[in-house]
């Protein structure tokens, strides 16, 4: 059973002792999380009255407060596959305040998030959406440092009883709801002594509803204690989905730029703004669409992050907190940006997922998804080869190991054409989001956010 492999692998990483760079890139893991909940506080508040009548312990109120924080404002950091550190840091740092105990359990957090990722990233919830991990994560790491490895396995099933997720709108509207609640059901898994043993067909029960894959068949693999998924980390310079970042990095530099050479930057002197882009933000922008009225769409859509951007002096992640009250100037905007589903574009990203590990996924099973599917047809209808590839690049690899890991990258790549009085100007990324590997680059990031957090908050 694939909980007795997280079994496995928790008392691995006790017995380990964690290598320098991986200790290294926890560290800076931790802090970068820190930092997303100081952020994330100005708009997550405690109910200070309801607390003091519930007396609840503070680690369990800090617990919440924080990862909820930390996720509000899409300033996270994320691995392959999983937003794994709302989770895995928090729930260590509310349960130990040793230091090699927090990287342990935040590592093993990550490694067991990350796996499962892989195994249900084929199916009906992906990114932030996979909030299952999370309990996962958070009944891991409980038992993990308060209780008995062995019982590990119990604890997890205890929570796939009750596998927390949103709908789409619950995620627009309830962002905090996201991590809060899988978590708590995690770290309550640990309080029930249960002598039964039916409880054992739940975890088949739940790979049923969350896996278009067969993801039994890569699972002892993918447990193998041989590499880190931790290596994958990524860290965002910027405040919002990964998928908008390339995007709004872009537009953020052109505005720079036309203030350079001009001296001043109007909104109002824009003529027209091309987004060309991959099929990921395409689709993440279909979806969004249907949720425009919800404070945290800017978050994710990219015609309304740039013109976010563009309309305020500055951009930060106070920036969205602005949306309700600049909408005039961003309707304007939005008619006179144009986004392109660019062709080559999705080629590269589909060439990138030959390294990527995934469930093998049947036609049988992917009858599941074909409603979903239909939603965005419209995006593959003039480049049909575009989708062959992506199905070929999908059955290309089911194993992972160290030189896959250290190939895999997270490319989406962007052009941005933009004409500001009778002048076209252009910019191009690639990526959204670094990987921590890069120690010098992520510290001067988590320095930088860290100044750009005590400027907006003082």
């Amino acid at each position: 059973m694939i909980v007795e492999l997280i079994r496995d692998y928790a008392y691995h990483i006790k017995k380990m002792e964690v290598p320098k760079n991986i200790y290294d890139f926890v560290k800076l893991q931790i802090e970068n999380l820190e930092l997303s909940a100081k952020a994330g506080k100005r708009k997550v508040k405690l109910n200070h009255k309801i607390l003091e009548k519930l007396n609840l312990p503070d680690q369990i109120i800090q617990l919440m407060h924080n990862s909820a924080s930390s996720v509000i404002y899409d300033w996270d950091d994320y691995l392959f596959a999983g937003h794994t550190g709302h989770s895995a840091v928090f729930t260590s740092k509310a349960f130990s305040n040793k230091e090699e105990e927090i990287i342990k359990a935040t590592l093993l957090g990550n490694e067991i998030g990350g796996r499962i990722g892989i195994l249900t990233l084929i199916g009906p919830l992906n990114g932030q959406m996979m909030t299952h991990l999370h309990g996962i994560i958070s009944a891991t790491v409980t038992e993990f440092l308060l209780g008995d490895i062995n019982k590990i396995p119990q604890r997890v099933l205890l929570y796939l009883a009750n596998p927390n997720f949103l709908t789409f709108g619950g995620f627009f509207e309830h962002k905090a709801s996201t991590v809060i609640s899988p978590i708590l059901s995690g770290v309550l898994s640990s309080l029930f002594e249960l002598s039964y043993s039916g409880i054992q067909s739940i975890e088949q029960e739940f790979f049923n509803l969350y896996s278009w894959g067969n993801s039994y068949k890569i699972a002892e693999s993918l447990f193998s204690p041989d590499f880190f998924l931790t290596e994958t980390l990524m860290i965002k310079k910027l405040p919002g989905c990964a998928y908008v970042l390339p995007q709004l990095e872009s537009i953020i530099s052109l505005k720079e730029r036309i203030k350079r050479e001009d001296g001043e930057f109007i909104s109002s002197c824009i003529e027209y703004i091309r987004v060309e882009y991959s099929i990921i933000p395409a689709i993440l922008d279909k979806i969004v669409s249907k949720f425009s009225g919800s404070a945290f769409a800017p978050q994710f859509s990219t015609p309304l992050c740039l013109a976010i951007a563009l309309t305020d002096d500055s951009f930060s992640f106070t920036s969205y907190d602005k949306y309700e009250n600049r909408k005039g100037d961003i309707l304007r905007l939005l008619n006179k940006i144009s986004l392109i589903h660019n062709k080559e574009f999705t080629r590269q990203v589909l060439e990138s997922l030959r390294y990527i590990p995934i469930p093998d996924v049947s036609l049988s099973s992917l009858k599941k998804a074909v409603p979903r599917i239909a939603d965005f047809f419209w995006l593959l209808k003039d480049s049909i080869i575009v989708g062959l590839n992506a199905l070929t690049s999908l059955k290309r690899n089911t194993k992972i190991n160290k030189e896959n890991l250290q190939n895999l990258e997270f490319i989406f790549p962007v052009r941005i054409l933009l004409k500001y009085k009778g002048k076209i100007l252009e910019e191009s990324r690639k990526t959204h989001s670094f990987r921590i590997k890069d120690k010098e680059l992520i510290s001067k990031f988590i320095s930088q956010k860290e100044k750009m957090i005590i400027s907006n908050l003082s």
